[in-house]
């Protein structure tokens, strides 16, 4: 599936948790690629589809490319 494409940090920081967790997740099955030998990178949709699948949860806050709306003055 192409889409947009993080590293761990970024992955890790659209969730809420800190590296380590993400290295954790990344064993136990978090879909990735590597570029080089310590290089990682996660397809956004991929990864929020496994973690929906394997905690049946979503993100607790919304994308940065999605701004939260003004409140109308």
């Amino acid at each position: 599936m192409a889409g947009p494409i993080t590293d761990k940090r970024g992955f890790a920081a659209r969730w809420l948790f800190s590296l380590r967790y993400c290295d954790t997740l990344l064993s136990q099955g978090l879909p990735h690629f590597k570029v080089g030998q310590r290089r990682v990178r996660i397809n956004i949709a991929d990864g929020d589809a496994w973690m929906n699948d394997r905690f049946g949860t979503r993100r607790r806050r919304p994308s940065a490319a999605a701004p939260l709306p003004r409140p109308q003055a």
